[in-house]
């Protein structure tokens, strides 16, 4: 309010002014703080999320007795889930008794209704499907967002490898 109406002396106006033109470039080197946390390198979210067809699963369980869970995160009505199911399957015969395999269903607003065509007809529940919080609560703390990706959380629960999309079984088993 003094600076508006000028009762300060020019000398402390000046240095007000210089103080406030050399604080903007460290306003703009600070990094945006977002509601989100990307994980990349580090801890999984640990989640207990409701599966298609009822029940719940949680990260814990999933990491029971395994080295690794390989998680498909895919959009709703999305092509990458049947390009993972296609690579998860392979890699179940392969490396099954070592891993546990699920798929997350994310986005907004995502229902089990949507999800009803996929889990019936193509998963037929290989491996549990789990539905994503309506706001991609869990997804958006993965390194990769809450758009379609293969996430790989180790026994530590860390996540130890990620790629958005799909991935081919080569690509998987490179990142267990």
């Amino acid at each position: 309010n003094s600076l508006r109406m000028g009762d300060l002396p020019w000398p402390i106006m000046a240095l007000v002014f210089s103080l406030v033109i050399s604080s903007v470039g460290i306003v703009n080197a600070l990094p945006d703080l977002s509601d989100e946390f990307n994980r990349s390198d580090g801890p999984a979210p640990d989640f207990v999320l409701l599966t298609h067809g009822g029940g719940s699963v949680s990260l814990t369980e999933l990491l029971d007795g395994k080295d690794a869970v390989v998680l498909g995160i895919f959009q709703s009505n999305s092509p990458n889930s049947i390009n993972q199911y296609n690579e998860f399957v392979e890699l179940l015969d392969e490396r099954g008794d070592s891993i546990s395999i699920a798929q997350l269903a994310t986005g907004k607003n995502v229902e089990m209704v949507n999800l009803d065509g996929y889990s019936n007809n193509i998963l037929n529940g290989t491996w549990p499907l789990m539905i994503d919080e309506s706001n991609s609560g869990v997804a958006k703390q993965f390194p990769t967002g809450s758009g379609d990706a293969v996430i790989i959380i180790d026994k530590a629960g860390t996540v130890s490898w990620s790629k958005a999309g799909s991935a081919s079984n080569d690509e998987i088993i490179g990142g267990l």
